[in-house]
Order: C-alpha cells, then sequence, then structure tokens
C-alpha cells in the first residue's frame, strides 16, 4: 500500500509532508523543500551548502521538455542571468576563454582570452546578412551582407564600404583611387589615382 510520512497517505506511492532530507551518510545531505508555489532540491555537505550535479554521469537535461536534445535544453522560457555573471566557453583542457557577460554597469560584453585564437561571428545562411541594430526599435545602425560588403546607415552596400550620410575622419585616409560624385572637403589629399566629376 501507500506511505504517508507525517501525513495520511495519500494516490502516491509515498508522500511526506514537511522538509525532507534524504541522508547519504553521516555529512552529507540532499533537501527536499517547499514554499509556497516553488520547490526546491538543495545539497549540503557538513551542514554547508554543497554543490548539486544532474546527470553527471552522462545524459541531457531539460527543463519544460521530457525530450532534452543537447546537455541542457530550455523549452518554452528563457534563461536569465544577473549582471557580474555570464557564459564560460572552455577549451579542451577545461579552461575558459570566451566569456559572454553584463557588467555591473550593463554592458554586455563578449571577450576572447585565448591570445592566439580569433573571435568570430559567422552567419552560415549564405543568404542573410549580419546586422547591428540599435534602441528600443531595433534601429539597424551597420550591416555586413553576404557578399562581405560594410553598410553604415544603409541595409544595402553596393561597395565595400557603404556609408549613407556624412562621414569625418579625424587621421589619415589613404586610397587607392577615389571617385567622388558629391561634394568632398579635405585638408591634405594624398592619391594614387583620381576620377572626379566634381571636387
Amino acid at each position: 500500500g501507500n506511505v504517508g510520512i507525517k501525513t495520511a497517505p495519500s494516490s502516491n506511492a509515498l508522500t511526506v509532508l514537511g522538509t525532507t532530507d534524504l541522508r547519504l551518510n553521516t555529512t552529507n545531505v540532499i533537501r527536499f523543500t517547499h514554499t509556497g508555489a516553488v520547490g526546491s532540491i538543495q545539497s549540503y555537505v557538513g551542514g554547508v551548502v554543497g554543490n548539486l550535479a544532474l546527470n553527471n554521469g552522462g545524459g541531457n537535461v531539460g527543463i519544460g521538455t521530457s525530450s532534452p536534445a543537447a546537455r541542457l535544453d530550455i523549452a518554452g522560457g528563457s534563461l536569465y542571468l544577473d549582471n557580474n555573471t555570464g557564459i564560460s566557453f572552455r577549451d579542451t583542457t577545461g579552461v575558459p576563454r570566451v566569456t559572454l557577460n553584463m557588467t555591473s554597469g550593463n554592458n554586455v560584453q563578449l571577450n576572447n582570452t585565448t591570445g592566439t585564437g580569433h573571435l568570430q561571428i559567422q552567419n552560415t545562411n549564405n543568404i542573410g546578412n549580419i546586422q547591428f541594430n540599435i534602441g528600443s526599435g531595433f534601429t539597424q545602425a551597420m550591416v555586413i551582407a553576404q557578399g562581405g560588403n560594410v553598410g553604415i546607415a544603409t541595409s544595402s552596400p553596393s561597395r565595400s564600404l557603404s556609408v549613407q550620410g556624412n562621414a569625418l575622419f579625424s587621421g589619415d585616409l589613404a586610397l587607392a583611387s577615389l571617385t567622388a560624385t558629391g561634394t568632398a572637403t579635405v585638408g591634405t589629399l594624398n592619391v594614387t589615382g583620381l576620377t572626379a566629376s566634381r571636387l
């Protein structure tokens, strides 16, 4: 029959009322508690909060899904992290090399600490662009088109660098050739080839 501890038996095989400790030996405890609408599982080692591993022998863990397809598969919800925390990617030796985190000033940082590796942003779709959007309306500020052209304030760059609007260069600008269809205002201009309809 069913068993009840500190409560009458229910339709479940075992029903326990109150905080439940599963003691594994004299010092290690797995504690099951439920406060309001929140249930929790906590590991204690010698009375001090310890680490808790899920499926550390292998297998996937699913949150919101009964068929996880990865080590951690979250379905139907989001993953929230506080600032001053982040996600780290380790190399084959277990050393964290790439981190994605938010600072205390709520700035998002993507860092590569390998020293020799590259930080790559890649779109393998072959038909899509890489877009950089700003503001609550996600206004596109810069785009890298699939052909490699870069556009600033334009979504369809026709040259290696296309700028829609005015540009200011406070340092030197080296050009192999220059084609100007509008007005170019310069201080010192050194070029090896020059074609201009108006300069």
